[in-house]
């Protein structure tokens, strides 16, 4: 079953790269019928649905230390990696309710999923690695890209501040690469200018008390303040 499934996963990656580029579609060239036809071979529902599926983690410190490889003998990070390549290349999040549904369902879960994969006693975790990877590669881009959906999103506050916290929680994740911690730090400015400033104020108390103790991961939360402080100065001045 998992060879079968990792057979599939890298067709889709396949197809996925095979996908022409939308500013070529922009500019009116005629490859729009071949993102059709990738269409009709994998549904935007099947896509949701696989990336919306737990991993079967065994977190650290529940299960004793073998010395093997963590990583689940099904699904897989890289497997979702591929689903999200597909997704971004053939469909794109056109729509504030796919993006939030996706968020909800897809994103937010496997957040805070590689926020638990800390060991006590240090050391890594493959699975962890390989989850922080897909974050790092698929999902934070996507926040990114999609910020537009932030503005003006009253009805998902509640999703958009427990995605806020839980990245936060994964900046200080000693497990990211300089590279990953990067992304994260881009998506969390990127999310502290588009959001009420009135949704942050939970945090920006984590933050000073964060920052009371300086660590090599203290200038997340110092781009965090430089930026709400800049967007806020008025009301602070």
């Amino acid at each position: 079953g998992a060879a079968i499934l990792s057979f599939y996963c890298t067709l889709v990656d396949l197809l996925g790269r095979c996908a022409p580029e939308a500013n070529l579609i922009a500019q009116g060239k005629n490859d729009s019928l071949a993102r059709a036809i990738l269409r009709s071979l994998v549904p935007l529902e099947d896509l949701e649905g696989v990336l919306s599926l737990p991993f079967n983690i065994a977190m650290p410190g529940i299960q004793p230390d073998t010395g093997k490889s963590d990583l689940p003998t099904g699904l897989v990070p890289n497997h979702k990696q591929s689903m999200a390549l597909f997704l971004e290349r053939v469909y794109g999040i056109e729509s504030r309710e796919l993006f939030f549904s996706m968020l909800e369902y897809a994103f937010l879960p496997d957040l805070r999923a590689a926020t638990m994969l800390e060991k006590p006693g240090g050391g890594e975790s493959d699975i962890g690695l390989a989850l922080n990877r897909y974050i790092g590669s698929s999902i934070m881009p996507a926040l990114i890209k999609y910020n537009r959906y932030y503005a003006d999103a009253d009805t998902f506050n509640p999703l958009i501040e427990a995605t806020l916290h839980t990245v936060y929680r994964l900046s200080k994740g000693k497990m990211l690469t300089n590279v990953q911690r990067q992304s994260v730090s881009d998506f969390l400015v990127t999310l502290t200018t588009e959001i009420h400033p009135c949704m942050l104020l939970k945090l920006l108390r984590q933050l000073t008390v964060d920052l009371a103790h300086l660590s090599e991961y203290s200038n997340v939360a110092l781009r965090m303040l430089t930026q709400f402080y800049e967007r806020c100065s008025k009301y602070y001045g």
